[in-house]
């Protein structure tokens, strides 16, 4: 997200029209640094359909939950089939920290539907041992967002799906996020609409879809065409990570929903196969890292926080400054190819190669 502007106060003999202007420009910043985003991910929420609120109905949930959880972490859509996975399930209501509820309503081949479903919150720490001991390897954050371009032809003609319009595919947005992948739709403002078209979209023009993707600045894109025939529905889609493109399908039914939903799961088991697989290479300990153009003080706090978010890292030292670097020290629950990795995700920190003194040295980009 792009940092929030300086704010400059004017001086007392500055005339009204210059405030009210001043402060105008402010506000268009602002909304500018909110911009398209996408959703906050939690990798160790579950969600899963209960018959009611009662603690019966919780408790014979919260298993199923915690399989969610497993399957999230993991990148692999079979872990709850796991032997040591299933059996541990148990500890499910040990483990939560809390739950809360979310009921919806939904029309499904023409019928009206509510559904109400648990979201059950667990603690970290045993659930990542829980994962480890059992075989399964945690897919570190931060992973990889998704920018989509999704054009829809429901009889009225093609048009593209819009971030304000995203309610309408929730269907994608949900099973994505239940596998730990956030999605992020675009504005579809003036730069978007004189940089892409859904009819570029649905051809797979790759040149442009890479192009107009880069303001939102996701390696992962997927573009997808769904458009409704006499038997139903008919979808296909590209899953694009940075230049290459990873993965084509199509798929028809009679229920978009349906369709949605399976082309969340395809697009995560293509990405988990690229980075979950890598999440934990190399050796545990303390590295010594050197890190260059933090040049104030919200760089430096939002290289920590980009740092922190990192599964891996498990504490940072600042050992001090040296020739223009900031000297650090992290203690990883991997190796420094983990690292690597987990950081070519956000493209935040560009590494540089050590120098003679063997230290691994970054650039920071916010």
């Amino acid at each position: 997200m792009p940092h929030m502007p300086n704010l400059t106060f004017l001086p007392p003999a500055a005339s009204p029209r210059r405030v009210l202007l001043s402060l105008f420009a402010v506000v268009l910043l602002l909304l500018a640094s909110l911009g398209a985003r996408a959703q906050s991910i939690d990798l160790y929420e579950g969600e899963t359909p209960v018959e009611d609120q009662s603690e019966a109905a919780r408790a014979a949930a919260l298993p199923r939950a915690l399989a969610n959880v497993a399957i999230k972490l993991s990148g692999d859509p079979q872990a709850a089939q796991n032997a040591a996975i299933a059996a541990s399930l148990g500890q499910a209501a040990q483990w939560m920290l809390d739950y809360r509820y979310r009921e919806e309503a939904r029309v499904e081949n023409g019928v009206s539907l509510r559904t109400l479903s648990l979201i059950a919150r667990f603690q970290p720490e045993p659930v990542d041992a829980w994962l480890r001991d059992s075989g399964l390897v945690l897919w570190s954050s931060p992973r990889p967002a998704i920018t989509v371009w999704l054009g829809i032809d429901d009889g009225r003609g093609a048009r593209l799906v819009a971030e304000s319009q995203a309610q309408a595919v929730v269907a994608l947005t949900r099973r994505a996020a239940d596998r730990g992948i956030a999605l992020l739709y675009p504005l579809l403002d003036i730069e978007d609409q004189s940089a892409i078209q859904v009819d570029q979209v649905w051809r797979e023009d790759l040149t442009t879809l890479r192009t107009a993707s880069e303001r939102y600045g996701n390696r992962a894109v997927l573009a997808g065409r769904l458009q409704r025939n006499d038997n139903g529905w008919s979808a296909s889609w590209l899953l694009l990570d940075a230049a290459d493109a990873v993965q084509r399908w199509s798929d028809a039914g009679p229920d978009a929903t349906a369709l949605l939903a399976r082309a969340g799961d395809a697009a995560v088991d293509a990405i988990a196969k690229r980075y979950a697989r890598t999440a934990l290479i190399g050796q545990p300990g303390r590295y010594a890292i050197a890190v260059s153009d933090i040049r104030s003080a919200p760089d430096f706090a939002r290289l920590m926080a980009h740092l922190r978010s990192l599964a891996l890292v498990r504490d940072i030292r600042v050992k001090g400054t040296r020739d223009g670097e900031l000297q650090l020290e992290l203690d990883l629950a991997a190796g420094l190819e983990s690292l690597n990795a987990a950081l070519a995700v956000s493209r935040q920190l560009q590494p540089l190669g050590a120098q003679d003194d063997a230290v691994p040295r970054y650039r920071w980009q916010p």
